[in-house]
């Protein structure tokens, strides 16, 4: 190993399970990045780095999920509807 190569961590839960559930992002690039990510002569300031993509691409994923993937105006006119309201 490196000199400055972070201490060997444990895989997270899930590991590279992640990639059945990679969404809208490409599951061969995801994995990718994992592997770079768990491989033990990646560096630990490369490894920050690729934590923040990581959690870049978990806030992509949860966005599509919430803002595209789901139909926010029909849950609004359902809503609405429910209370009532009428424009």
């Amino acid at each position: 190993p490196r000199a400055d190569a972070a201490p060997p961590r444990r895989r997270p839960a899930g590991g590279l399970k992640v990639c059945g559930i990679a969404g809208i992002l490409d599951p061969a690039g995801v994995r990718a990045l994992f592997e770079k990510h768990e491989n033990p002569e990646t560096s630990a300031s490369t490894q920050v780095q690729l934590d923040a993509v990581i959690n870049h691409m978990i806030g992509v994923q949860v966005l599509h999920k919430h803002f595209v993937q789901t139909d926010v105006p029909a849950q609004a006119r359902a809503r609405a509807k429910e209370l009532g309201w009428a424009a």
